[in-house]
């Protein structure tokens, strides 16, 4: 079982999506770049991505959260960005 959070671009050819899944009874966190074939095909997954236990949500959104306090710290995001 594999359902798809979200997705955002990273520029015109790759996408990161954030995923849900289940591996035997364990439930994990991917998130996993998708690039653009040549010739328009479907996006494909590559290598470049992490899978976290779902334990390690909550470590990995304080992360992201510190990370933002040091960009709005150096006045690397904006307002808009927040």
């Amino acid at each position: 079982m594999e359902e798809l959070i979200t997705t955002f671009q990273k520029n015109s050819l790759e996408e990161i999506r954030i995923s849900l899944f289940r591996y035997e009874s364990y439930y994990f966190i991917d998130l996993r770049m998708f690039s653009a074939p040549q010739r328009g095909e479907e996006k494909a997954s590559t290598s470049s991505g992490i899978t976290l236990p779902v334990a390690l949500f909550a470590e990995l959104k304080n992360s992201i959260l510190e990370a933002e306090k040091v960009l709005i710290q150096k006045k690397l995001l904006n307002n808009a960005e927040r």
